[in-house]
């Protein structure tokens, strides 16, 4: 799935995905959860807003 159109499913600007997958920031915990739903638990709210303690591979950019 594209940037774009995961961006469309959360209902978040595209600039805004780009910036998590790029770690430019990090997520609220509303849009973490948002992204933890839209990905049926793949990626979790601990994976994006505590990504040192994140399994390899399991982080946003390797979703996108």
């Amino acid at each position: 799935m594209s940037v774009t159109d995961f961006s469309k499913v959360v209902n978040l600007p595209v600039s805004t995905i780009w910036r998590y997958v790029n770690g430019k920031f990090k997520p609220s915990a509303d849009n973490a959860l948002k992204i933890e739903e839209a990905t049926k638990g793949v990626i979790t709210i601990k994976d994006l807003l505590y990504p040192a303690d994140a399994k390899e591979g399991r982080g946003i950019e390797s979703q996108t």
